[in-house]
Formats: C-alpha cells, sequence, structure tokens
C-alpha cells in the first residue's frame, strides 16, 4: 500500500481502517409511538493508521488532516460450497 504524507512516501503502513458515523432520528405519527421516516445528521469519519515503525511528521500532528491511499485488490482464488 503506498501512502504519501505531504509527498514523501510512509513506510511501514500496514493498515488503514475507517468508521462512518451518522445521526439519524426516529420520526414519529401524531398521537402515536408508530414509527413513520428517520431523519439523517450530521455526518463524520474517524480514522486510524497502523504504521510498523515511527514517522516525525506523522506524530507532530495534533489536528485534522487528509489521508490519500492507493489501494490494491488482492485477488482471491473462486472456492466451491461444501456441500
Amino acid at each position: 500500500m503506498k501512502m504519501p504524507y505531504n509527498g514523501e512516501a510512509i513506510d511501514g503502513v500496514r493498515a488503514i481502517e475507517y468508521r462512518f458515523q451518522q445521526q439519524r432520528s426516529n420520526v414519529y405519527a401524531l398521537g402515536s409511538t408508530e414509527r413513520v421516516g428517520m431523519v439523517s445528521g450530521a455526518q463524520t469519519v474517524e480514522g486510524r493508521l497502523r504504521i510498523a515503525s515511527t514517522h516525525a511528521k506523522l506524530n507532530g500532528i495534533s489536528g485534522p488532516f487528509q489521508v490519500v491511499a492507493t489501494l490494491r485488490a488482492i485477488p482471491m482464488p473462486i472456492t466451491k460450497p461444501r456441500r
């Protein structure tokens, strides 16, 4: 996996993990407990980089930053289901 930060390659990147969250609220019918819909709210994404080495520039980051990664697919063999 190739992962640059400010044009400099980061060595030892092992994984990128992320979690997408969105606030949701139920909408109920008037005078009833029947749910008739849902309203979506704010969205956030929280991520984590797993790196096998230290990187001085990444260690110094204290606020939000952008990550751009080049990912590649690993070919997986197709297996037949057991009967």
